[in-house]
């Protein structure tokens, strides 16, 4: 999955193609072999999952950094689920907020999607996961974003995927996974014996799929939540991996979320209620 050099932007992620196709206002982003899709979207050879969103407003620089550091970070920000969900819902400013917020503290935000089921499995989305941290690592600064300080931050599915992709090594690159930490928002990281059309139905695979035991080995920071009036199975899956990190002697740093509920969290970015704002930019600016 080559994603091309020399684009003017600061916010890139992959994108699905059903997009608008007013471009005014936005950054052009013509390359060989690549098609506009409208609102800055290109496609970037035959594969429509394979784009790079290039909102050229997000882009500038801040005086004061807000995280301790002189240097700017990239944060990657994750949503939707393993079989619906985009990264931007039409005529609505999520969650385009959310990278908004970012740049306003100095950083430097990337937004992705990542193939669904049914048509595509395990473990398609991890792959697209670790092939976006791959191109960060080799691209990120020419946009003024640190390759040595990559912070992932996913919400429900996506902090799903986010968990999966540090738990399960064979998604790294030659340099390890390759990230200073994560915020993991109403994620589920036991498949439990259910299964899906993403992870499958054997129970076998589902075991090895999940994400608790590779957790308990990691050695960066990890931001875990959930909300007061959050789904059941996500307040049930918090509580379960924040005691099984912490048996394993590496307690996260667990915040529950008064007043919200599985979805108005990450509404609240950008707004007036700091409640996961303010937790993220301290978790953000204790990383060494």
């Amino acid at each position: 999955m080559p994603l091309p050099t020399g684009l003017p932007a600061s916010a890139l992620g992959l994108v699905r193609r059903s997009r608008p196709t007013d471009t005014s206002g936005y950054g052009s982003t013509s390359g060989p072999g690549d098609r506009p899709v409208g609102r800055g979207m290109t496609v970037l050879g035959d594969n429509d999952l394979h784009a790079v969103e290039t909102d050229s407003c997000v882009f500038r620089r801040s005086a004061n950094l807000g995280v301790g550091t002189d240097k700017y970070r990239y944060d990657q920000t994750l949503r939707g689920g393993f079989e619906r969900g985009d990264k931007r819902q039409t005529g609505a400013p999520f969650y385009d907020n959310l990278m908004l917020w970012l740049t306003k503290q100095g950083m430097v935000g990337i937004n992705m999607d990542y193939r669904l089921a049914p048509k595509n499995h395990w473990p398609d989305a991890h792959e697209d996961m670790a092939s976006v941290i791959r191109w960060v690592k080799a691209n990120i600064a020419q946009y003024s974003g640190d390759p040595n300080r990559i912070v992932l931050w996913g919400e429900s599915a996506g902090a799903s995927l986010i968990a999966g992709y540090l738990a399960h090594p064979q998604f790294y690159g030659p340099g390890g996974h390759g990230v200073k930490g994560a915020i993991l928002n109403s994620g589920f990281y036991d498949n439990g014996e259910t299964g899906s059309n993403y992870f499958g139905k054997d129970p076998k695979e589902l075991a090895e799929r999940s994400s608790v035991e590779g957790m308990k080995k990691l050695n960066i920071p990890l931001l875990i939540s959930h909300t007061e009036v959050d789904l059941p199975d996500a307040i049930v899956q918090a509580d379960h991996v924040k005691k099984a990190l912490c048996d394993a002697g590496r307690c996260p740093t667990y915040l529950v979320l008064k007043d919200h509920s599985h979805v108005s969290q990450n509404y609240a970015i950008g707004t007036a209620d700091v409640s996961l704002s303010g937790p993220v930019l301290q978790f953000i600016g204790k990383l060494k």
